[in-house]
């Protein structure tokens, strides 16, 4: 920002610029798109299939319970919206943008998974074709789930 001849003034002189630079420095959790603040968060395979709960600290420092509905299965990519979670607009600071989350799942190492574990999820998946719908990255954008905290 430059605000022209706002600088010291001396006598016999014209007064200076005075120049502001201005940065925001990146949070470690939160990104900011507009008044919507994005977080990403890498769940288990656990977690994915048979549910999840969190709780996050807000910039404003309460907790946020971030939790599945039951029965949904959580597709790596899949985005949650919680509305009114985000920042103030901009000369409008009783309206909030949202919290955006973007979910990745994390998959066991095959040594974590033993040979009596493959048999059971074999089964399972099996007996079970529609064991849950988990959405996929391009349906939870359209559908834009929302959630309250």
């Amino acid at each position: 920002m430059k605000f022209s001849c706002e600088g010291n003034e001396i006598p016999g002189a014209e007064a200076g610029d005075v120049i502001v630079k201005i940065g925001v420095k990146k949070h470690k959790l939160f990104n900011r798109q507009g008044a919507d603040l994005v977080i990403e968060k890498d769940i288990t395979l656990k977690q994915a299939l048979l549910g999840f709960n969190f709780q996050l600290k807000h910039l404003d420092g309460k907790d946020i319970t971030i939790s599945s509905v039951v029965g949904e299965c959580t597709a790596s990519g899949a985005i949650k919206v919680v509305k009114g979670k985000g920042l103030p607009f901009f000369r409008n600071t009783m309206s909030y943008g949202n919290l955006v989350i973007k979910f990745t799942v994390k998959f066991p190492g095959p040594s974590e998974i033993t040979e009596d574990m493959r048999t059971a999820l074999a089964k399972v998946i099996a007996s079970n074709s529609r064991y849950c719908q988990a959405q996929t990255p391009r349906q939870s954008r359209r559908a834009r789930s929302t959630w309250s905290s």
